[in-house]
């Protein structure tokens, strides 16, 4: 359980962004008990810690856009959805060229946390690249706009000092301690009980 709450800790207490998004995939266990952990030890530092942690709903993560008439079609909605724009102007100071490419691909916090949006807010207006207004009403646009890989959302403070981070971990350790204490309790109890 110390592994697992290292490598959470580092994810989510030393990175300067306030908004997170932790793949749900990162933890995946035996029957998903990792993932369970893991909401788990986000609970028991959101109750003890409510400055520094507030979780949200899981969200989809990860956002394809599929443009079905082509680059010009990417550089249309780039021009006028500022999410696409920062996802390719990001992808482009990497060195990725857009000229021949009609999808694109990215993190949906990563843009977020660029222009300072709220993750709902983003992909309100990514969905919307979906459909166009018409005399007619809507129809669709030719774009599709995919979103995936379930992750956890959250805040965090981000500014944590060395020994913040190491009060979290001892309180996180103390605090599986004794619900591992606990169950081992029960599970003695129920032993008890069946040998009567």
């Amino acid at each position: 359980m110390k592994t697992t709450s290292h490598l959470f800790i580092d994810h989510i207490m030393r990175r300067e962004r306030q908004e997170h998004l932790m793949t749900t995939g990162m933890f995946m266990g035996r029957r998903g008990r990792g993932r369970l952990r893991v909401a788990t030890l986000l609970c028991y530092l959101e109750l003890h810690y409510p400055d520094w942690l507030e979780i949200f709903n899981n969200v989809y993560g990860w956002c394809t856009i599929r443009c079905y008439g082509g680059p010009s079609q990417l550089q249309a909605i780039a021009k006028k959805c500022p999410p696409v724009a920062v996802a390719v102007a990001r992808q482009k100071l990497e060195g990725k060229s857009f000229s021949q490419c009609s999808d694109l691909e990215f993190k949906v916090v990563d843009v977020c946390d660029a222009m300072g949006w709220d993750s709902g807010l983003v992909k309100r207006e990514l969905r919307a690249l979906q459909w166009t207004s018409g005399p007619g009403g809507f129809r669709k646009s030719g774009v599709l706009v995919e979103l995936s890989d379930l992750s956890f959302h959250f805040r965090s403070r981000g500014d944590l000092t060395d020994d913040q981070v190491d009060e979290v971990l001892d309180f996180l350790t103390s605090r599986t301690r004794k619900q591992e204490q606990a169950e081992l309790r029960q599970l003695d109890r129920l032993a008890d009980a069946l040998k009567r």
